[in-house]
């Protein structure tokens, strides 16, 4: 998310830099991306507010028909409930080199873009889909988690894809949970993955788990454009430039990703 609030924080400088020019018309930040084998539920268009505005947050834009068009089929998405459009139909089924493009109109222009979704990752590996210990409250406890080896993750790659990995807790209600580390603590998840590499493995380590929960680790192979704005963010957040971006008319990244998952259980010591 806060990749995207960079955006949005680049847009409002760009077209509120001094009260008495009239502003720029405001720009649709796009962040859409789709999975193979999974629902498509994870497109956002939202609005920069102006420096001069009360209002605080995102603005997000609710009210759009926002099409996907995959090879020669077009998919209305639902409008959100929340932030998020959505279809929840099964009739979207994403597949290694389809061709999909996102588009809706804006104020007479249409805001596009295309992915072509990469190849599923070659030969998926995880070491471990089971990991113990204690809840962590100083120094013993995070020496047991220190002690443990890595969760690996591995495949093939001698076409030097870059691959990416997400992590999901697969119990939304994190009330119901303890928490690894004490509840002074804090944990970010970033909304999408950041993390790339063109290498054939992953480490992740067990106390980077927020929860004693089941978690769905995955595996992604990601596209050229994914990897321009990652990219692009990392070297232009302080300097106050745009990243990269694939959405004609509009800013923000549309990205497709093959995936592969495995669950993996944390479980506490029961003393």
């Amino acid at each position: 998310m806060r990749y995207l609030n960079h955006i949005l924080l680049l847009l409002l400088f760009a077209c509120n830099i001094d009260e008495g020019v009239e502003p720029l018309p405001q720009i649709p930040v796009v962040e859409a991306f789709v999975y193979t084998g999974l629902p498509v539920e994870d497109v956002k268009v939202s609005l920069p507010y102006s420096y001069t505005d009360s209002t605080i947050g995102t603005q997000y834009l609710n009210d759009l028909d926002i099409y996907i068009e995959q090879n020669e089929n077009v998919f209305l998405l639902e409008k959100p409930k929340g932030d998020k459009y959505s279809y929840s139909n099964s009739a979207i089924e994403v597949n290694a080199g389809d061709k999909l493009k996102l588009y809706f109109e804006y104020e007479g222009k249409i805001v596009s873009a295309t992915s072509i979704v990469p190849n599923t990752p070659s030969t998926p590996n995880i070491s471990t889909q089971y990991i113990q210990g204690p809840k962590i409250y100083g120094t013993d406890e995070t020496s047991y988690w220190n002690a443990l080896d890595a969760i690996e993750l591995t495949w093939e790659n001698e076409d030097v894809i870059t691959h990416s990995y997400q992590i999901l807790n697969l119990e939304p209600d994190t009330t119901k949970l303890t928490p690894l580390v004490d509840e002074s603590s804090s944990f970010i998840q970033e909304d999408f993955p950041t993390i790339l590499t063109d290498g054939t493995s992953i480490n992740i380590r067990p106390e980077d788990f927020p929860y004693f929960s089941t978690y769905q680790i995955s595996l992604l192979t990601v596209t050229d454009e994914y990897i321009d704005f990652i990219q692009s963010q990392r070297e232009n957040e302080m300097n106050l430039t745009p990243a990269a971006s694939n959405i004609e008319n509009g800013q923000g990244i549309f990205a497709t990703f093959s995936i592969w998952s495995s669950e993996v259980e944390v479980k506490q010591t029961i003393e």
